[in-house]
């Protein structure tokens, strides 16, 4: 489909929304993060965020307004302690608090998604289905299991609305030289309550063109991305207390680029997803029953040296869980829960003699919590999680925090332990990766190791927190420190090089040596006057350190700072202006030796409601053109878009 057919497309799907001369409700009143609520810290459960007893930071449709709204870690890089969201278009990584990349869970509804080589990449997920994103910060692997070290991202997707209604957006946009070309293209439809029923359907497709940081050569620093979206959400409410909703996804990407060597590298995956939730609310609590099944087929060839490689993938997931919330007191709320999940993953790349066909994991688990409000303005939650595995055995993890809040204070408390599984991308694989430095062209091979243990951390958390609402100025000031410490982290190590020429080569194998203890600070700051301001900003502070070399871990900032300032200049003109800066970034430069890097971007953007129902807007992300440094990129690429982006386009909202 060529960029014009996409445009076509796009703009019959509006003129037939429009034309239905429905209305939506306006969502530009801004609204006290505070009051938001969250599902994240306890399933089943809707709780405002300043009833959380966690760390918790919602992104709501407020926020992501103020955003160009490319990828979802794009989204990502303005929510505190998630360091710098490291996105080359194709793979992102994030390092939540400090931990390591895939420390952190990523969910959808509250449930696991599939994705290439086993794992879930945050640039494979819809924006135009996303409602909203929950980020808890800190160990959940008491109520979340594996994988949740860092702390748990989840994506919140849209519900059908009440009535019928429309809402479509086209973006144009294109990077600094002409380079980077980019039509996004989102619409969905939403078909009213008939008798109970509720459906919405909506559709994305995105396209960017690759980018060439040196022109004169044929090397894709940015990979050329075509992905196309189709989600459907139902739901039927049995009665206002006893509802079932379902939903359904389908994602098909084609990205393609061209190495070093003019070699053709391709990144394909189709991606199926099929999830049911169903809530029932009682006189004495509530109970909730979840299931998602998903299948990715994936291609990948990032083998320079032989385009011919091609790792495919075959990954299906299956998940179910429930949990019972039992209001055992006035004071008192019991959570139970149970599930289980299988993972079923097939690599081209296995070690066909020692793994033949597919590997499987079943996982099975029991948790309990409890909400106990012990005297007036203190509170406890405490709970534990028991997850068995069918190829490495058991895990138990506790979690608590003590909270007192005497007015419009609060002061909290609180410990945790979490754990990862090993994934099945550092057992069981052997792959094979090409890079140029200098003039030596390095070829690595990263084997993978069965006999992987689970990473574990324990953490402990202070914080306080002053909430405000003083007629049409509210917000919040949140100081947080924490302390984590690691071990049996999963290291790939050289176990030997050899030169041929000018071609290097070296090997890497997988092993749980690390220990690592990471302390930090953070403090946030949000602050809203109704109608004229909204601000989000944060700041951290990181110290992460490997306890075995003392010397600090790679790919994490020492302190990053940033913001979201929404100014209402009038009841049809928003303007933001967000900033992020990063200082003390440590991370390996193209001689594999280690730099320290600083690096900010500031990104502007205007909203213009022409009517009640359009809304037309025009932006600069990385308004100064800031160039990521070669240390903070995956493997030496810019952040996408790569340099300074220019856009524009329109919502419809009917």
């Amino acid at each position: 489909m060529n960029n014009k057919a996409h445009f076509a497309w796009l703009l019959a799907v509006l003129i037939s929304e429009v034309s239905a001369q429905t209305k939506q409700q306006d969502d530009s009143t801004p609204l006290a993060e505070l009051d938001t609520m969250v599902v994240t810290a306890t399933p089943g459960r809707s709780l405002a965020v300043k009833d959380v007893q966690a760390s918790v930071e919602v992104i709501t449709p407020q926020r992501l307004k103020s955003l160009s709204l490319r990828t979802l870690p794009q989204i990502l890089q303005y929510a505190a302690g998630t360091g710098f969201v490291a996105d080359s278009g194709t793979n992102s990584r994030i390092n939540l608090r400090g931990s390591s990349n895939n420390q952190t869970l990523i969910l959808v509804d509250g449930l696991r998604r599939t994705g290439k080589f086993g794992t879930s990449d945050l640039t494979g997920l819809s924006i135009e289905n996303i409602q909203q994103i929950e980020i808890i910060r800190g160990p959940m692997s008491a109520l979340y299991g594996a994988d949740s070290i860092g702390g748990v991202i989840n994506i919140i997707t849209k519900a059908p609305g009440e009535q019928f209604g429309a809402t479509g957006s086209f973006t144009w946009g294109q990077a600094e030289r002409g380079q980077r070309d980019t039509f996004i293209e989102r619409a969905g439809v939403s078909t009213g309550d008939f008798h109970g029923l509720k459906n919405r359907f909506s559709a994305e497709v995105f396209n960017k063109n690759d980018l060439r940081v040196d022109t004169s050569v044929p090397t894709t620093t940015l990979k050329d991305i075509d992905r196309y979206y189709v989600n459907y959400a139902g739901s039927y409410d049995f009665t206002p207390q006893r509802k079932l909703r379902w939903t359904g996804e389908l994602m098909e990407q084609n990205d393609t680029g061209m190495a070093f060597n003019r070699a053709r590298n391709v990144e394909n995956e189709d991606r199926k997803q099929i999830s049911l939730t169903y809530d029932d609310v009682y006189d004495w609590g509530s109970a909730r029953l979840l299931g998602t099944y998903g299948q990715t087929l994936a291609n990948v060839g990032r083998n320079a040296q032989d385009p011919t490689d091609i790792e495919k993938t075959k990954f299906e997931l299956g998940q179910i869980e429930g949990f019972l919330n039992w209001f055992a007191a006035d004071n008192l709320t019991v959570t139970l829960g149970t599930g289980g999940r299988f993972q079923d993953l097939y690599i081209s790349t296995f070690d066909r003699n020692r793994f033949p066909g597919a590997q499987t994991r079943h996982v099975f688990h029991a948790l309990s919590q409890i909400d106990w409000d012990i005297i007036r303005d203190v509170k406890l939650v405490a709970g534990v999680r028991y997850d068995t595995f069918s190829d490495f055995g058991d895990a138990l993890n506790p979690r608590a925090s003590l909270s007192w809040s005497p007015g419009d204070l609060n002061f909290r408390v609180g410990y945790g332990s979490a754990f990862k599984a090993p994934e099945f991308v550092n057992m069981f694989p052997t792959f094979v990766r090409t890079s140029r430095r200098g003039p030596f062209t390095s070829v690595s091979t990263i084997n993978g190791n069965p006999s992987l243990r689970p990473e574990k951390s324990e953490t402990l958390e202070m914080a306080a927190k002053y909430s405000f609402d003083h007629n049409d100025v509210y917000g919040s000031l949140e100081a947080i420190g924490h302390v984590t410490w690691y071990e049996d982290l999963i290291q790939s190590i050289n176990t030997g090089n050899r030169t041929v020429g000018t071609v290097i080569f070296s090997d890497f194998n997988n092993f749980n040596t690390g220990q690592a203890k990471v302390r930090g600070t953070e403090i946030i700051f949000n602050l809203g006057v109704k109608e004229y301001y909204n601000l989000f900003a944060s700041y951290e502070y990181l110290d992460a350190e490997d306890t075995q070399t003392h010397e600090r871990l790679i790919d994490r900032s020492r302190h990053a700072f940033r913001f979201q300032n929404t100014f209402h200049l009038h009841p049809q003109v928003d303007l933001s202006l967000n900033g992020r800066f990063y200082d003390g970034y440590v991370g390996n430069n193209a001689n594999r030796v280690r730099e320290s890097a600083y690096h900010h971007e500031f990104d502007a953007k205007l909203d213009y409601a022409a009517t009640q129902w359009l809304t037309a807007f025009v932006g600069v992300d990385n308004v100064f053109n800031r160039v990521t440094p070669y240390v903070m990129g995956l493997q030496g690429t810019p952040n996408d878009p790569g340099g300074r982006f220019y856009y524009t386009g329109f919502n419809v909202s009917y």
